[in-house]
């Protein structure tokens, strides 16, 4: 993965996860990746898919503009995520964070 999807992978995951517990949004990650699936196709996500990210949706967007052609690599990133039990998550999370010098903005 490149910088840029390294960074936005862990500000999607971080946003919808609580480290503490380890309790992860799925539902939130999963409306995030049909948006940037979305976006990519040119169409605007529905109002349905939007509900619950809307904080996100303008860094989707910016992303989306910016490196088009690292939405599938994003894309993929984060279904590997959804499908990792929590604590193979966890590994995710600081191995993403360790190639990406440290936390997210």
């Amino acid at each position: 993965m490149s910088c840029e999807v390294n960074g936005f992978f862990l500000k999607v995951v971080l946003e919808f996860t609580d480290l503490k517990w380890m309790d992860t949004r799925d539902d939130l990650i999963l409306k995030t990746i049909k948006a940037l699936r979305a976006l990519r196709e040119g169409k605007e996500p529905s109002q349905k898919i939007t509900s619950g990210i809307d904080k996100l949706m303008p860094h989707i967007r910016d992303f989306v503009r910016e490196y088009p052609d690292k939405v599938d690599s994003l894309t993929d990133s984060l279904g590997q995520f959804l499908k990792a039990p929590a604590p193979c998550k966890v590994k995710m999370i600081n191995l993403v964070r360790t190639l990406n010098g440290g936390w997210p903005d």
